[in-house]
């Protein structure tokens, strides 16, 4: 408390200088550490998913997850790389450090992108799970691979339409952090809008076309009714003439 105005003065957990230590140790060992071995393991999960087949929709939601989780993590290597070249090595070189700096945002934004995809994959293989347990006999038919594949796709050209857009404002010198959380908001509401848009269409679908093949069904069964009849008149006819 300061006894000369009576307030308290704000003072932080950590000082400034542990804080800039601890992220030059997340920057320079932890966050590169982790995102070399998260791309490595990832390399081997689309490998090992890929010779699995893409046919099921589990293994192609999981192929999918795994490439976004390795663009990700790459992602986060430029970025932690060029963080510390700005910060430390290029300090006070102009060019250099202005280079490494809009490397480092980039990054940071494209990285919006496969972060994107893993949350929309994530999502889709939530929503499959729980369809599993609530309709055990519909789910086959109702989310199909060719379904859970279109929604990750409609959501993933949304997220990269976003992230070029703020690449674009980067260069314009707004607030990266703003927009970046903005982006990420509008990419939730997008996606839940497509995924129930898409399911409620492709339901329609499937019960128009089994609307569609009863009628058929009925039109055959009328038809072999009808050939039944003929042949039984013509039968009492050749009767009757005899």
């Amino acid at each position: 408390m300061d006894n000369a105005t009576d307030e308290f003065v704000a003072q932080g957990l950590i000082s400034e200088d542990t804080l800039a230590q601890l992220t030059i140790l997340f920057r320079l060992v932890l966050n590169p550490a982790v995102g070399a071995l998260g791309f490595c393991a990832n390399v081997v999960n689309v490998v090992i998913f890929y010779k699995m087949g893409l046919t099921d929709g589990v293994t192609q939601n999981f192929f999918i997850l795994s490439i976004s989780d390795g663009c990700l993590s790459a992602a986060a290597l430029i970025s932690s790389a060029s963080y510390i070249l700005y910060t430390k090595v290029y300090v006070g070189l102009g060019g250099s450090e202005f280079h490494a700096q809009l490397v480092y945002c980039i990054s940071i934004l494209v990285g919006s992108f496969p972060h994107s995809v893993s949350m929309i994959t994530t999502v889709v293989i939530a929503v499959v799970r729980c369809l599993c347990v609530a309709m055990p006999l519909r789910v086959k038919f109702l989310m199909t691979a060719r379904r859970q594949l279109a929604v990750i796709l409609a959501v993933s050209s949304c997220s990269a339409g976003l992230a070029v857009t703020l690449i674009g404002l980067l260069v314009q010198e707004f607030s990266t952090v703003g927009i970046y959380r903005n982006a990420n908001l509008l990419t939730l509401m997008i996606m839940e809008f497509l995924v129930v848009n898409i399911v409620i269409y492709d339901y329609d679908d499937d019960d128009d076309d089994d609307d569609d093949d009863d009628d058929d069904d009925d039109d055959d069964d009328d038809d072999d009714d009808d050939d039944d009849d003929d042949d039984d008149d013509d039968d009492d006819d050749d009767d009757s003439s005899t």
